[in-house]
């Protein structure tokens, strides 16, 4: 009997370690299919609830309004936190921001319901969602997202949703818990997890990202660990899209090789640059950052228009893509429309 009960000591300080002060510590092993680790890291996070503070006392039976190791991760942590514990989630499930939102302004269910609209990743309620996506609901009948939850799986009728959820009533004020919905489903959102087949580069170090490779000006910071889609070589630098830190859209820009590390070949610029050839401007028009006008629909900063060009200029143009040629001047590159360049030799 005292063995046994020496032994129950041992098993109960070391379960006291592991969870001391409700903190569960992410002991789940990524396999490198994000859908997968988004939900394992979430489903080891059952049961953490808020505290009075840092460290502190659990919260009263159902009361909200305490301290999340989620909200602190991002600068909030006595904030709601259902989106919160989302984007914790994806970031130990080491899953890139060009994959899912990883601003602390998606903190907000709404900002994290445009984000997905941003990347054509948004499905309304009648979608059947899939394990890895991320429910958003409208409990206050508004219109708007107030909750969020990771989806675990669907019943074999489709018509119930299994979730992991942060931010839910229990026993020791509110808490992560694995929930049944049903109703007041506003919609889905998919994190574009096909991106593991294109991200091939990871910023290795803070590095100035250029409109035009050699030119010392440069039009925004890219920082470690950023992952890039890099599109061919040119000289010294990479031309590689780059994903916008809020909206998730993507914006091109040359960047030092020596500040970039990538998997596999790359293709040469001679290669890439399947047109090549010298052009002119028709007519006044705007130069873009993607080959695409559509305007953001969330109304959050992103640097769509690149610049503008002047009838008569003349320009490289380098390459074709969905209806647009990707030029550059001595100054500048980007994307615009076809209809507005003539292809000289």
């Amino acid at each position: 009997m005292r063995k046994f009960s020496a032994l129950l000591t041992v098993l109960l300080a070391f379960n006291t370690v592991v969870y001391a002060g409700n903190e569960y510590p992410n002991i789940y092993v990524n396999t490198g299919v994000w859908a997968e680790d988004i939900v394992g890291v979430a489903e080891g996070q059952v049961g953490y609830s808020e505290k009075y503070r840092e460290g502190g006392a659990d919260l009263k039976p159902n009361q909200d309004g305490g301290y999340t190791k989620y909200g602190a991760a991002y600068n909030n942590p006595y904030a709601p936190w259902c989106t919160y514990f989302i984007l914790w989630c994806a970031k130990e499930a080491e899953i890139p921001n060009s994959v899912i939102c990883a601003s602390g302004a998606c903190g907000n269910p709404d900002i994290m319901v445009n984000w997905f609209k941003n990347t054509a990743s948004w499905h309304e309620n009648e979608y059947i969602p899939v394990r890895g996506d991320i429910v958003f609901l409208d409990t206050t009948g508004d219109g708007g997202a107030d909750h969020a939850g990771i989806v675990r799986g669907v019943s074999d009728d489709c018509e119930t949703v299994y979730t992991v959820e942060g931010n839910c009533g229990g026993y020791f004020g509110y808490t992560t818990a694995r929930e049944i919905r049903r109703e007041n489903i506003l919609g889905y959102g998919t994190p574009r997890y096909y991106m593991a087949e294109r991200l091939n580069g990871r910023v290795t170090l803070n590095s100035a990202a250029y409109f035009v490779p050699g030119v010392s000006d440069f039009s925004t910071l890219m920082w470690t660990g950023t992952e890039l889609e890099v599109l061919c070589t040119d000289g010294d630098y990479y031309l590689a899209n780059v994903p916008y830190y809020y909206s998730g859209a993507f914006r091109i820009f040359y960047i030092h090789r020596a500040a970039v590390r990538v998997k596999g070949e790359v293709m040469s610029a001679e290669r890439y640059y399947n047109i090549n050839r010298q052009g002119r401007v028709l007519g006044d028009c705007t130069l873009y950052c993607r080959a695409s006008e559509e305007a953001l629909r969330s109304g959050i900063t992103d640097v769509t228009v690149r610049g503008s060009l002047k009838a008569g200029d003349r320009i490289e143009v380098l390459y074709e893509e969905n209806g647009f040629y990707f030029v550059r001047t001595s100054s500048v590159c980007g994307f615009v429309g076809k209809n507005r360049i003539e292809v000289t030799e």
